[in-house]
């Protein structure tokens, strides 16, 4: 039986892999190994998630924006320092402000998620409570939805929070 194993750890180091950075300003991906089998074939495949394609060479897929207008920006600035149009302290400042414009502070997705889901459970768990009480009782499923909504909003705003608090604690540390 040494064959099958054997051929389980060629497949797992044919379709293993470590995060590589996307060329393309995507971030980190992981290439997906897949099996294919139409009889009487079937191979092995290890494609992007993002492109669909084997190698980063043959990706078709559009560039993110944001990542090379940042590089685009910050270049300029230091273009612009070295002709000496600006000074360092406003070379700085500047260098500052470009770049907290285009990185997310820590917990932002997770405090959007807490706007959008406090207020829509907070509504719907109100007027579920008026309608189950004036109208029928079956409207208490939907008081019981708009509870879970607002707890999840909650749950969102303690995440956002402790990402906060931790990114400060790293910045002072």
């Amino acid at each position: 039986m040494g064959w099958y194993s054997d051929t389980l750890k060629a497949i797992r180091a044919y379709t293993g892999h470590d995060p590589v950075e996307c060329p393309r300003g995507w971030g980190k991906v992981s290439f997906v190994g897949s099996f294919w089998f139409f009889p009487p074939v079937g191979g092995l495949s290890r494609t992007c998630p993002i492109g669909g394609v084997e190698q980063c060479g043959e990706c078709k897929y559009a560039s993110n924006p944001d990542a090379f207008r940042l590089a685009d920006q910050l270049t300029e600035l230091e273009r612009l320092r070295g002709d000496g149009k600006i000074s360092d302290e406003e070379y700085a400042a500047r260098h500052a402000a470009v770049v907290q414009l285009h990185v997310q502070p820590a917990g932002r997705s997770q405090e959007i998620a807490a706007w959008i889901l406090g207020p829509l459970g907070a509504l719907l768990a109100a007027a579920g409570t008026v309608l189950a009480l004036q109208v029928h009782p079956g409207f208490w499923g939907m008081a019981g939805a708009g509870a879970v909504l607002l707890v999840l909003g909650f749950s969102f705003w303690v995440l956002a929070r402790s990402a906060r608090t931790r990114a400060g604690s790293d910045q002072l540390g």
